[in-house]
């Protein structure tokens, strides 16, 4: 990612985004148990499957928050979550992680074991991830954004 011309507007977002990525570490586990009921919610069915063929439990969730989908995503997709993360709305992870979840659906459902599953996960095309993150923001936004991990759900 080439947004900056200087070194230091470099080093200085840098430890930012570190800097607001560590302050919502310890709510990690609240994104998990999150991703878990908007899944279901989205697709009680394929989340039941997920459950019953252990795939849910094997999905590295912890690692995905904890690295903000680096690695996982290209650097354009990236951009456009990371800019929410800036934003204060951590919570666009969880919805990072149901649009990627469904839409690797059958991908997803053929895996035998945790090696099929971090195949599976590795391969996200440019194209596929364009589309994860813009799903993403969607569903976000119908949602009520900005959503934080400290919103209370509205009545």
């Amino acid at each position: 990612m080439q947004f900056f011309d200087n070194s230091s507007d470099v080093y200085w977002m840098a430890k930012k985004f570190y800097d607001n990525v560590r302050k919502f570490q310890a709510d990690v586990p609240i994104l998990v148990e999150r991703t878990h009921i908007l899944l279901e919610k989205e697709d009680s069915a394929y989340y039941k499957s997920l459950v019953r063929n252990g795939i849910l439990d094997n999905l590295p969730l912890n690692k995905w928050f904890d690295c903000c989908f680096a690695g996982i995503l290209n650097d354009s997709a990236l951009a456009k979550i990371w800019d929410k993360i800036c934003g204060g709305s951590n919570k666009i992870l969880v919805y990072v992680a149901v649009i990627l979840v469904t839409n690797l659906k059958h991908r997803l459902l053929k895996c035998t074991n945790n090696k099929d599953l971090q195949q599976c996960v590795k391969n996200i095309t440019e194209e596929t991830a364009e589309v994860i993150v813009n799903k993403s923001i969607e569903l976000w936004q119908q949602f009520n954004s900005p959503l934080t991990i400290h919103d209370k759900p509205k009545p």
